[in-house]
């Protein structure tokens, strides 16, 4: 495979055509080797327009959506920021390349050290892996809440707004995937609690959320 090859046409095909033009955030995403954080099997498709399956459920999401979610941050160089599932790394590398720090929740311990391990490879110094719960360190009256200021969550929860809005500070704002399967909306929540959509797309559930009842009359 041509893997520069392949990289190019990513961004070039798949990213920029989601109106993703930022020339930072194009700069960050072709500065990191995506094939270095895709599980080996799947390293063929690396650069294909798909969700790659990593472990238990857990995905990569697309490459145009991971982009346009980043984009949409809108991060400056003195940001810290919160992600939540960290997965194999790939977007929290995306990030620190945009931002002053990244914490990074992963609850599951084989997939955090293939994180840490998969970053400390690419020479990311600036992103903590942090193996937890998102759901017990965002809790209610958390010591860590207002302490960023973006929060990207790469899983989907039936409510972003709700669940994460009190990690980041008043002018924060959050990117995630909420809603119920079928369909489901990539958002923005920001601090002044409005709510807009930026695109469907459907994405696995994070560990441990909760889901809202739904009535039917």
């Amino acid at each position: 495979m041509d893997i520069r090859g392949a990289q190019i046409n990513m961004i070039g095909q798949q990213i920029r055509s989601w109106n993703v033009l930022d020339t930072n955030v194009l700069q960050a995403i072709d500065g990191i080797a995506r094939e270095h954080f895709v599980p080996a099997p799947y390293r063929d498709v690396a650069f294909a327009d798909m969700q790659i399956p990593i472990s238990d459920g857990q995905v990569m999401l697309e490459p145009k959506v991971i982009a346009r979610m980043i984009d949409t941050l809108a991060l400056t160089a003195d940001h810290e920021v919160l992600e939540i599932g960290t997965g194999t790394g790939y977007s929290t590398a995306v990030l620190a390349s945009l931002c002053r720090r990244v914490v990074s929740l992963e609850i599951d311990p084989d997939v955090a050290a293939l994180a840490r391990n998969n970053l400390a490879e690419a020479g990311i110094r600036n992103a903590e892996v942090v193996e937890n719960d998102c759901f017990a360190y965002c809790r209610v009256g958390s010591e860590n809440a207002g302490q960023f200021d973006r929060a990207l969550v790469t899983g989907s929860v039936p409510e972003l707004g709700p669940l994460f809005l009190p990690m980041v500070c008043e002018s924060g704002r959050i990117v995630g995937i909420q809603g119920h399967d079928p369909v489901m909306h990539a958002v923005i929540c920001r601090g002044d609690d409005s709510v807009t959509n930026l695109f469907e797309t459907v994405a696995p559930r994070l560990y441990n959320a909760r889901e809202s009842a739904i009535f039917e009359f």
